[in-house]
């Protein structure tokens, strides 16, 4: 519909205690099952919980990293994000809808029982800047010449043999990043071996992310 300053109907809220976008008692709502954005009744799950990046002027949920999106029937979807203007939105400058973020110096991944076989790990900041990018790297084992740390910070996110991290596999291994510094944390993103490689990319499903003050695990 055409914005209408006057309309209560389109009068929205922002509650920071809830994260939640209200509108008559109601909560903005991402329907999981079919990625409809609607109004429902308020349960503050993490579907409910929005926040803004106002550098990429998305609007997103705690419960994934898909983006809020103005589909070609002008009804909002939530959608992969791909940057483009159908997913750039503007706020009210008195929202404060701020990406969570945790204060971090490392992101350590642990696997019990298999091999870690990724590709890239990225993590961003409150400025949605990588980084983990080229930044120092190591792992409790390697399972080739080739798979070093490195290989999972160094920008390339393909998925063959030459570009993946891989371990052994000795009961429980891991692999870390030190980012050479404390930045706010908001994300991370690992990208996983698609399984042409000869590595199954089933092999992510038990893998856990913690991130890291020095030696001190602050989430996870």
């Amino acid at each position: 519909a055409t914005c209408q300053l006057d309309n209560p109907d389109q009068l929205f809220s922002y509650d920071l205690s809830k994260r939640a976008i209200k509108i008559r008692g109601k909560c903005l709502d991402y329907a999981r099952s079919t990625r409809e954005v609607y109004m429902n009744f308020c349960h503050y799950q993490r579907n409910q919980m929005w926040y803004y990046n106002r550098v990429t002027k998305e609007i997103k949920t705690l419960h994934d990293e898909y983006c809020f999106d103005m589909a070609g029937t002008k009804r909002l979807k939530m959608y992969r994000c791909h940057g483009g203007d159908n997913q750039k939105f503007e706020i009210p400058s008195s929202w404060d809808m701020a990406p969570p973020s945790i204060i971090a110096s490392r992101v350590m991944l642990e696997k019990s029982g298999d091999f870690i076989s990724i590709s890239e790990v990225e993590v961003f900041d409150e400025a949605n800047n990588n980084v983990a990018l080229r930044k120092v790297a190591g792992q409790s084992s390697q399972f080739s010449t080739t798979s070093t740390a490195g290989k999972g910070v160094d920008g390339d996110t393909s998925s063959t043999t030459n570009s993946l991290v891989i371990t052994k596999n000795r009961g429980f291994e891991n692999w870390y990043v030190d980012l050479g510094g404390e930045f706010n944390i908001t994300r991370v993103v690992i990208y996983n071996s698609d399984g042409t490689d000869g590595f199954p990319h089933y092999r992510m499903s038990d893998i856990a992310v913690f991130l890291m003050r020095g030696r001190e695990y602050v989430a996870g």
